[in-house]
């Protein structure tokens, strides 16, 4: 991927939702649309390393007896977001 450029200005402010959203829209959205645009195994790989991130960051903040608890929650919204994927492609063919 070629070199780009962000411009930031004001973007991390707000609630924690307004944030989160910010940072996707302004950087991880870009870089991806970015990539996905020159190769697009390069942009699935950029995706899960996202996700990935986001995980562990979110387990590092989980006590150690609620690991499980946060584990079975993450599968939990993996199984629920990957329904509303499917319900979203079956509507649009």
């Amino acid at each position: 991927m070629n070199a780009q450029k962000i411009n930031v200005t004001n973007v991390l402010q707000g609630t924690t939702e307004q944030v989160v959203d910010q940072i996707f829209k302004v950087f991880i959205g870009q870089i991806h649309d970015r990539m996905q645009k020159d190769d697009p195994a390069q942009a699935l790989d950029f995706a899960f390393l996202v996700a990935g991130n986001g995980i562990a960051g979110l387990l590092n903040q989980v006590a150690d007896h609620r690991v499980d608890d946060m584990a079975k929650l993450l599968h939990e919204m993996v199984d629920e977001a990957t329904e509303n994927l499917k319900a979203m492609k079956m509507k649009k063919s």
